[in-house]
């Protein structure tokens, strides 16, 4: 799925919705619905003004959902869009066809019609707010092409779940996290402070690039190789203690007391992480400013530990140094280089031990018959 194709689908649902205001003309149906339901059935038919205006609001009401039915030249991916946004049975001829069925039931219960087209006006109106969340998200944050810039360098965050409008619209909390979390790194390196921005939605995933400076860059792709291996080290004891609970006849407190060793190095390797960090880019111990911004650092770690654990992966990229970079330059692209593989492999390695882990979880205990 493209982007282009996200974003003409969204221009196109909220085009649509403003123009029509359906919203307010399915409100209006319920309402006269409703009033239908509060005559008796053996007066119904003799109150003609009340009948008209429903039959005129059905009517308008299914001329408008044909109208508004995707352009024939929509090829397959954005109609697939058109789902996942869940704009099928809402918008367009199935929505028309969806709407007469509900009116079926006006002659023998107005009252449950009337429930089922307000119904229908909620879901549309909740749809139009989705798509303009969504699409504002979009905006605030795409970047069509971006330029190569030797002194820059790149972090690419992807989500696991599977792309649709409810992922976009995380995209607006998930950039704010990123937002800051580039803006500390920034401070912390005394580089100048970008924010992120959406490239792509590809194979499932959102894709947000934070261009910054290759220093600052350098320091988040150190801090995420040692979060992963942090990572990876509680899950070893996790794994550990979920060996010893399978064993019948050993104390259950022995597990118990490597399962809150693994919860406290987190903890504990977050902390000296973002003491050490302060340390070497020359902030001075004692001072407000530098504690102000070592909590700052600290609570970027927590944010970035638990976006791995959620299942995101980053990616650190840059583009080649010119051949004349000046030799910090050099240093610092081949350091994210280097952090990046052994992200990769340390990744790899966290994968299997959640399948490890799975696995165990599935066994019976252990008989231990030792003496």
């Amino acid at each position: 799925m493209q982007l282009e194709d996200v974003v003409e689908v969204l221009k196109y649902l909220i085009e649509g919705l403003n123009k029509t205001d359906l919203v307010s003309a399915y409100t209006q149906l319920g309402a006269l619905l409703q009033q239908a339901s509060q005559i008796a059935p053996s007066a119904r038919q003799q109150v003609v003004p009340l009948n008209n205006q429903v039959v005129q609001l059905r009517e308008n009401l299914v001329r408008v959902q044909n109208s508004l039915e995707p352009p024939e030249d929509w090829g397959p991916a954005r109609r697939r869009v058109f789902v996942q946004v869940e704009a099928q049975g809402l918008v367009g001829r199935d929505a028309a066809a969806a709407l007469d069925k509900v009116l079926q039931q006006q002659t023998l219960d107005p009252a449950t019609a009337a429930q089922g087209v307000q119904q229908i006006a909620a879901q549309i109106g909740q749809l139009k707010q989705r798509c303009a969340i969504a699409l504002a998200a979009i905006g605030n944050h795409v970047v069509r092409s971006p330029k190569d810039d030797p002194s820059r360098a790149n972090v690419t965050i992807t989500f696991r779940r599977e792309a649709s409008i409810n992922t976009l619209q995380d995209l607006y909390r998930q950039a704010r996290t990123w937002d800051h979390i580039a803006a500390v790194f920034c401070e912390l390196t005394r580089a100048p402070i970008e924010s992120p921005q959406l490239r792509d939605v590809n194979s499932g995933s959102l894709i947000v690039d934070i261009g910054v400076l290759i220093g600052a860059t350098a320091g988040i792709a150190t801090i995420v190789e040692k979060i992963f291996a942090v990572r990876e080290k509680s899950l070893q004891m996790r794994k550990l203690a979920l060996e010893i609970r399978k064993f019948e006849r050993v104390d259950v407190s022995h597990a118990n007391a490597v399962e809150e060793a693994a919860d406290k190095e987190l903890g504990t390797a977050i902390a000296g992480m973002a003491e050490k960090l302060l340390d070497e880019n020359g902030w001075l111990r004692g001072s407000t400013e530098r504690n102000e911004l070592e909590n700052r650092v600290a609570q970027c770690l927590r944010d970035i530990q638990q976006f791995t654990h959620d299942g995101g992966r980053i990616r650190f990229r840059f583009p080649p140094p010119p051949v004349d970079a000046d030799a910090q330059r050099q240093a610092l692209a081949k350091n994210v280089a280097e952090s990046q593989r052994n992200i990769e492999q340390t990744m790899m390695r966290v994968d299997n031990l959640f399948g490890e882990l799975e696995r165990l979880r599935q066994l019976p205990p252990k008989n231990d018959t030792a003496p």
